[in-house]
């Protein structure tokens, strides 16, 4: 049926109704409904409040990936690395909370200190401590053999000198309380592909290149071949026989506690 028949349907049947009853049903009061019934309410839109939903866990996953993506770097991704020289090459990475994120030997005599020995998750104190105490064991360390070469990398060169300073206080305490008194020489160090190669290449550490890369620049007649085969005690005695008291790096200057 057309708009225009319904209207007319209407209008018949308004004109046949009589005027009394009319009347009647025009003061029939009529209450406002204040909620539709099944009938007059219309389907309400649930696309609405599913994208509302699907937003808040969308916030909340992504939320939760950025919380486990910050602990994750916090505790097993590397913030410092720290190389540890007497005649075995040690590497020991660390996170943010100065927590031992692995040790690796660089050589024979590091793999001897290291064996049955487990790092990970170690305070680096802690892990420095069982270092120290094995080398003193298999008799790396001794009374007359106490250099140590202390080495730290870190992109925040106010952090790696605070490493340096915690380390070195660490090395100091425990080898005090055997009785040896180490000269402990420090350097903050960079680094590059070409210098970690090499440094793999000689199997040792980078702390131990950047050294000798610099007593090979106070002296030209030395080789790094060589050198790289001495021992830190052995390449002490070659900086004061030749008195290169200003061994530096790229990044300062080669502390010796002497």
């Amino acid at each position: 049926m057309s708009h225009n028949n319904i209207i007319q349907a209407l209008n018949r049947a308004i004109s046949c109704t009589p005027i009394s009853a009319f009347e009647d049903l025009s003061a029939i009061p009529f209450e406002k409904m204040t909620k539709h019934d099944y009938i007059t309410r219309q389907d309400v839109s649930k696309t609405k409040v599913h994208l509302k939903n699907y937003s808040a866990l969308l916030g909340f996953c992504l939320l939760m990936l950025a919380t486990i993506s910050w602990w994750y770097a916090t505790n097993y991704n590397t913030d410092s690395m720290i190389t540890l020289d007497v005649n075995p090459s040690i590497q020991i990475e660390i996170n943010q909370k100065n927590y031992i994120v692995s040790v690796t030997a660089l050589n024979n005599d590091a793999k001897i200190v290291l064996e049955g020995n487990h790092f990970k998750g170690q305070k680096l104190e802690d892990a420095i401590a069982v270092l120290l105490k094995s080398m003193i064991e298999h008799n790396y360390l001794t009374q007359n053999k106490k250099t140590i070469l202390l080495s730290v990398l870190n992109k925040d060169s106010k952090k790696a000198d605070t490493i340096i300073n915690q380390t070195k206080k660490s090395v100091e305490n425990t080898l005090n309380a055997q009785d040896i008194h180490p000269i402990i020489m420090t350097q903050l160090i960079d680094t590059s592909d070409f210098e970690i190669k090499l440094a793999k290449q000689y199997h040792i550490s980078l702390g131990k290149l950047k050294m000798i890369q610099s007593v090979v620049s106070k002296n030209p007649q030395l080789d790094l071949e060589t050198l790289s085969r001495m021992t830190i005690q052995q390449l002490y005695d070659l900086i004061k026989e030749n008195a290169i008291d200003d061994v530096n790096d790229h990044t300062g200057d080669l502390d010796i506690n002497k």
